[in-house]
Order: C-alpha cells, then structure tokens, then sequence
C-alpha cells in the first residue's frame, strides 16, 4: 500500500528535478522571495506581493472537494497539510493523491528530466497540463494556473502508465476549482 509519506517524497523529488535540472539561458534575476523563480532585476514584487505564503486566489491545492476525492479513492480523512511546499496529501487503499502549488515552473524542461516517460499534453478547463510518468511507478501532471503551476501526483498499485485516474482527477480539479 503506498501511503501518504511515499507521496510527500514525489512531489519533493518531482517538483525539485523539473524545476532545477537543466540550464536557463537568458537575463540575470535578483534573488527574490518567490524563490529564485526569475524575477527580472528592477521588477521585484512589493513585499505584499512576495511573501512566501501568498497563494493565487484561483487554486486552493488543500480545499479539493471530499466527494471528489472519494471518486478518486483516496480517504478525505487521510488529509495532511504540507504548508511547507503548498501541498496536500491524501491516502486510500493501494493509492496515494497529492496536489502542490508552486511558483511559474519552466514545464517546456519537464521533457528533459531524468526519469520522466510518457510525456503528452492534454487540456483541461483551456489550459494545457503535461502529464508523465516518473522513475516508472509515479503519475504526475502540471498546469500552470494564475500565478503558478499546480502539481498533481499519483502513487497507485494498479500503475497504469497512460495514467489515466490521473487524468481524471486533473479533470475534476481544474474544471471546477
């Protein structure tokens, strides 16, 4: 049964390769409390505007629907705050769910990180979400959303690389947030 923890270690390992393993090109940025997100010098956010703890309005990672969550087969009971990196995690029977909100993520580098298989893109609600398969047994989606990227990640026993209960979850969750 994979739990809550197996998750939580996914979303740490997926956001951070995907955001941090390949070369930008291009203007040099202050370091910002966006954290290093790239934010070009001279154009910094108001303090306000920069606090590690400002999430966009538009996605809650934390405030899924439970009726929704039962749908997927994930346990709303399960439920386990991360505040640390904008996630939350959920367990059920041979799955685990979890749902991250970061910063703007360069997802054009998703196709070049280590690990990452099964790479396409899919629309959902207008936007464009990648969906891929990562170090063989873990389901994962990005969107970007206003003012960041959501991170949808499945841990199943019944591992289905076409990750399609992923899929239906991003369907749930971005149409009607």
């Amino acid at each position: 049964m994979y739990g809550v923890k197996s998750v939580v270690g996914s979303v740490v390992c997926v956001v951070a390769l995907c955001g941090c393993g390949h070369t930008i090109e291009g203007n040099a940025v202050a370091e910002d409390a966006w954290r290093g997100q790239g934010v070009e010098r001279g154009q910094l956010p108001s303090s306000s505007e920069s606090s590690p703890s400002a999430q966009p309005a538009e996605f809650d990672p934390c405030g899924l629907d439970d009726d929704e969550l039962k749908i997927l087969g994930v346990d709303p009971a399960t439920k386990i705050e991360i505040p640390a990196i904008g996630a939350c995690s959920w367990s059920g029977d041979g799955i685990g769910f979890s749902v991250s909100l970061a910063g703007p993520l360069p997802l054009d580098s998703i196709a070049t990180t280590t690990g990452v298989t099964d790479l396409r893109e899919v629309v959902v609600g207008g936007r464009i979400v990648k969906v891929f398969v990562y170090s063989g047994d873990t389901c994962a989606a990005f969107a970007e959303v206003e003012g960041g990227t959501v991170e949808f990640t499945m841990i199943d026993a019944e591992f289905d690389s076409s990750c399609s209960r992923l899929e239906v979850a991003v369907e749930l969750f971005l149409e009607h947030p």
